[in-house]
C-alpha cells in the first residue's frame, strides 16, 4: 500500500489535472487470435467542492476544475508558493484487480480519512540518529476541493488532486505533507489486513540477502560476472553498470511485483548487513563462506618479500666547503633582510598613498568646487542661449572671476602659478573646454572670459592669509590661496556693489 502525497505550484496544477483526469492508457488485448490496441480514459470516482454537470454528477473537463481551484485561490488570503497537492494511492495489485466502482469509492473515503487522522509523524533527529514522532497539523480535507479519478493499466492506482486553498478561507499545511502520506499509507494497510509497504520491503531484502549468499557459497572461484549470472537464474532482476574499462562499479536487485509491470529495484548498499553485497565488498563476503580460500590469501600475503630500503651516505665535504656554505648563508641571511626592508618601505608608501585617497575636502575646497560650477552655468547659459552674443555685466562680475581664480588655484602646482596672467588665461581656456560649444560660440566665449580677466585684481604674491611665509603643503596652501584672493579680492567695476 503506496500512499504519495508531492506538493506542486499552481502552474503545474493544470498539467497534473490533464494527466489525472484526461491521460489515456493504451491495452493490448488479444482477440480471436488477433492483438488489438484499445484506449482506456481515467474514470471519475469522487469530487468535492466543485461544480459538476447536473446530469452526470461529474465535472466538466479538467480545465474548468483547473480555473475554479485558481479562482479560489485568488480570492484567498494566504500566498503560497505550492497551492496544490498531487496524490498518488496505490493498493496491492492482487488485491485491488477485481473490486467495482464501489469498492475503489471506499477505498478513496477511507485513505482521507486516513489523511486527516494522522496528528504525528516518524521525524529522523539528526543529533540523536534516531527517529522521533513529531506534531504535525491534521490535513482537514472537508473544505478542500478536491478531484480524484482511477487509471486503469496492469497496475491500477488512484490519482488525486487538491486545492491547498480551502473554501472556509483556510489554507491546508505541507509540513512533512510526504510522511504523513507514508503514516496514512500504513493505517490503510493495518485496516485492510494487508501487508506494510515497509514490512513487504524487508521481506523482499531478505529473500534477496538469502539467494545472493547462496550463490556465493555456491561459488568456487570468485567471479562477479558469475555472480550476476546466478542471481539472473533465482529470479531477480539484475542492472549493473560498468566503466569505461569493463569493470562493474555498481549494480541493483529487484523483482517485477505480480500483476505490475514495473520492477522494485535495491541498490547493493541497500542490501546486506553492513552493505556487504556491495562491489567492492563483494570479494570479503565471498571469502567469508571459503575460509580455505582467507587461509591462502593470508599466507601468499605473507610470503611476499618487504622491500628493503638502502641508505644513501652523505658526501664527505672538505672544510673549505664548509666555509663557503657557512658564507653563503651568511650572504642570504643579509639580503633577504634588505628584500623585506624594502618590502616593508613599500607597504609603508602604499598605505600613505592609501591615506592620502581618503582625504576629506576642505571648506575651502568645496567653495571652489562650487564657484567653478557656478561659472560652467552661466557658459551653458551663453551657449544655449541664439540671440546672445555677449556676457551679461553681473554674471562677468559676479561668477567668472571666482571660477576662473578657483581653476587656476586647483591647477596649479606653485603659488605664483595662478597669479600671472598665462595662468588665469589657461584656467578661462579649461573652464570653456568643459562645455560643448562650436569653435564661433567658443570665440565669443573666451572673449567675455578674457574681459573678465582683465578686470581682476590678483594680491601681491608676497603676501600670505596669515601675514606670514607661504606654506609649503600645497593643499594647504591652495586653501591659504584661495582666503587670501577672496579677502584682497576687488574688480574696477564692482566697487560699491554688493555680491
Amino acid at each position: 500500500m503506496i500512499i504519495k502525497i508531492d506538493k506542486i505550484p499552481a502552474t503545474h496544477g493544470a498539467a497534473a489535472l490533464n494527466y489525472a483526469m484526461s491521460k489515456s492508457t493504451m491495452v493490448k488485448e488479444v482477440v480471436n487470435g488477433e492483438e488489438k490496441k484499445t484506449f482506456i480514459r481515467p474514470i471519475f470516482v469522487s469530487c468535492r467542492n466543485l461544480d459538476v454537470n447536473p446530469l452526470t454528477g461529474e465535472p466538466t473537463s479538467a480545465i474548468d476544475v483547473y480555473h475554479q481551484m485558481r479562482l479560489q485561490e485568488a480570492i484567498s488570503t494566504h500566498k503560497l508558493d505550492d497551492s496544490m497537492f498531487r496524490l498518488e494511492l496505490r493498493p496491492p495489485v492482487e488485491e485491488c484487480r477485481n473490486w467495482t466502482p464501489a469498492q475503489w469509492a471506499q477505498f478513496d473515503k477511507d485513505c482521507d480519512e486516513a489523511i486527516m487522522s494522522v496528528k504525528e509523524v516518524p521525524v529522523y533527529n539528526k543529533k540523536t540518529k534516531k527517529r522521533e514522532m513529531k506534531a504535525v497539523r491534521p490535513l482537514d480535507l472537508t473544505n478542500a476541493q478536491m478531484v480524484t479519478t482511477k487509471h486503469i493499466d496492469n497496475d491500477p492506482h488512484l490519482h488525486k488532486v487538491i486545492n491547498r486553498h480551502t473554501v472556509d478561507g483556510g489554507a491546508l499545511s505541507s509540513h512533512y505533507c510526504n510522511l504523513v502520506g507514508i503514516c496514512a499509507a500504513n493505517i490503510i494497510a493495518e485496516k485492510y489486513g494487508w501487508t506494510r509497504a515497509d514490512q513487504r520491503q524487508n521481506k523482499r531484502k531478505e529473500r534477496i540477502n538469502a539467494d545472493a549468499d547462496e550463490v556465493l557459497k555456491e561459488m568456487k572461484k570468485f567471479n562477479i560476472d558469475d555472480y550476476f549470472n546466478g542471481m539472473r537464474q533465482k529470479g531477480w532482476t539484475v542492472d549493473v553498470k560498468y566503466d569505461k574499462n569493463g569493470q562493474a562499479v555498481r549494480y541493483r536487485i529487484g523483482e517485477t511485483p505480480k500483476g505490475s509491470d514495473r520492477p522494485v529495484m535495491y541498490g547493493a548498499s541497500e542490501l546486506g548487513h553492513g552493505r556487504r553485497l556491495m562491489v567492492s565488498k563483494l570479494y570479503g563476503t565471498w571469502l567469508g563462506h571459503h575460509p580455505e580460500e582467507r587461509q591462502q590469501d593470508r599466507m601468499a600475503s605473507q610470503q611476499v618479500p618487504k622491500p628493503t630500503t638502502s641508505v644513501t651516505p652523505k658526501p664527505f665535504k672538505t672544510p673549505e666547503q664548509l666555509e663557503d656554505e657557512r658564507l653563503y648563508r651568511e650572504l642570504k641571511a643579509i639580503k633577504d633582510g634588505i628584500e623585506r626592508e624594502k618590502a616593508e618601505k613599500k607597504a609603508a608608501e602604499r598605505a600613505a598613498r592609501q591615506q592620502a585617497s581618503k582625504h576629506e575636502p576642505t571648506k575651502e575646497e568645496n567653495e571652489r568646487q562650487r564657484s567653478i560650477d557656478f561659472g560652467l552655468n552661466v557658459i551653458r547659459k551663453l551657449v544655449g542661449s541664439p540671440h546672445r552674443e555677449e556676457f551679461h555685466l553681473r554674471d562677468i562680475e559676479n561668477f567668472l572671476p571666482e571660477a576662473i581664480a578657483a581653476k587656476a588655484i586647483n591647477d596649479g602646482q606653485q603659488q605664483s602659478d595662478w597669479r600671472s596672467y598665462d595662468g588665469l588665461e589657461q584656467a578661462a581656456a579649461s573652464l570653456v573646454a568643459m562645455v560643448e560649444m562650436s569653435a564661433e560660440k567658443a570665440t565669443v566665449v573666451m572673449e567675455g572670459m578674457m574681459e573678465a580677466i582683465s578686470d581682476m585684481v590678483v594680491p601681491e604674491p608676497t603676501q600670505s592669509s596669515a601675514g606670514g611665509p607661504s606654506n609649503n603643503d600645497l593643499p594647504k596652501q591652495k586653501d591659504d590661496d584661495w582666503n587670501w584672493w577672496k579677502k584682497g579680492f576687488t574688480n574696477k567695476q564692482r566697487k560699491g556693489l554688493k555680491r
